[in-house]
């Protein structure tokens, strides 16, 4: 299977000084990958829906995802089953 970052996705199909309103990730066990291949210098979607897997909602810290986007600066909003929304702040 051939990989690519998010980062050279996003380079050869998003004009450039366009916002990203909505981005889906699901990557099937590869979310995280996917996450940290992006150039958030220069993409920042506004809301951002992706699979966490195990979060706890008590201690959502304890789940990988979550804490490299709040890293990001973004802050969960929505979670429903094993989705998460996430809005940057």
């Amino acid at each position: 299977m051939t990989t690519c970052r998010l980062e050279n996705i996003l380079d050869k199909h998003i004009p450039e000084n366009q916002e990203i309103d909505f981005m889906s990730i699901d990557v099937e066990g590869m979310d995280l990958q996917a996450l940290k291949s992006n150039n958030w210098d220069k993409y920042r979607p506004f809301i951002i829906c992706v699979e966490t897997h195990g979060l706890n909602l008590n201690k959502p810290n304890e789940n990988t995802i979550y804490a490299y986007l709040t890293e990001k600066n973004y802050k969960l909003v929505s979670h429903n089953f094993v989705t998460s929304f996430f809005m940057r702040n």
